[in-house]
């Protein structure tokens, strides 16, 4: 899946609002959600504006600093007015830098407001936004891309199947939902940034560990869990990064974090040196 597919010329919405315009296109081949990653991602200051073209009704989102802060699609405003522009599948757009909501109506982060327009669609299949069926997911580590995301109970469960090493079509297959209900989450969650496609172990080459001697831990501190935990407490001497203690072990990925966020939690670990990257991965 295309994250941010890069965005060209394409159709106007005509007149003086064409000369007036920075970039334009069709939602047909641009849909919502890639449009608002990409404005997000650039950190866009402007207004996308939106002509439906059996109603011409318009529409229009404005974005500060690539966050969106105000929408409307009459009669409604705010969030409920993105939620309604997911329903459009056609439709002219131009993008107006600079331009200035005249008020503030939505609070939401973009991830949130991801997954909740997704979660509102009722119709059409996602299938042909998913990657390849064979695709290993991931679950992105790093907190200052995907912030406060609230997740609901239902994509909870699918993303505790998301260990590393499982595909997509195999996640879909142990999810216990009808493949479009378990497709629909996986692409909210991969578009609003909580499942990825390539896991960046770069953070682990960072972060240096040590054993927390018995004498300073807490007296009710418990056994190590597991005997991956045991063996990445061996190896965590204060020197090895958590990359090469990683690659050592050869463990996958998400196991390796797992245990070390549970390790710290229990006071076995310590960090040495990469506290900032812990407090973004961990």
């Amino acid at each position: 899946m295309e994250s941010s597919r890069a965005i060209h010329g394409g159709l106007s919405l005509g007149g003086t609002l064409a000369t007036m315009s920075t970039l334009q296109g069709d939602l047909a081949e641009y849909p919502l959600p890639d449009l608002l990653q990409f404005f997000h991602a650039t950190r866009k200051n402007g207004q996308l504006l939106f002509e439906h073209p059996q109603t011409r009704k318009a529409a229009g989102v404005y974005f500060h600093q690539g966050e969106v802060v105000h929408a409307f699609c009459p009669p409604r405003e705010g969030e409920a007015a993105i939620y309604q522009l997911f329903k459009w599948k056609e439709g002219k757009f131009a993008f107006l830098k600079s331009a200035r909501a005249p008020l503030r109506t939505v609070n939401l982060s973009l991830p949130n407001l991801l997954l909740e327009g997704l979660r509102r669609l009722d119709e059409g299949s996602v299938f042909d936004n998913l990657p390849d069926p064979a695709t290993i997911l991931h679950i992105e580590r790093d907190s200052q891309k995907i912030g406060d995301v609230r997740l609901t109970q239902s994509e909870w469960k699918l993303l505790s199947l998301v260990n590393g090493r499982r595909t997509l079509k195999e996640i879909v297959e142990l999810s216990g939902r009808t493949e479009h209900e378990a497709a629909q989450i996986l692409y909210g969650m991969l578009l609003s940034g909580v499942l990825t496609e390539r896991f960046d172990d770069a953070f682990l080459g960072v972060i240096v560990m040590e054993k927390i001697p018995s004498e300073q831990a807490p007296r009710n501190r418990g056994q190590p869990p597991s005997i991956l935990a045991n063996l990445i407490i061996r190896e965590c001497n204060g020197v090895l990064d958590l990359r090469a203690i990683k690659t050592k072990l050869t463990c996958a990925d998400h196991d390796l974090v797992e245990e070390v966020r549970l390790l710290l939690r229990t006071y076995w670990l310590r960090t040495v040196r990469g506290q900032d990257e812990v407090r973004r991965f961990f």
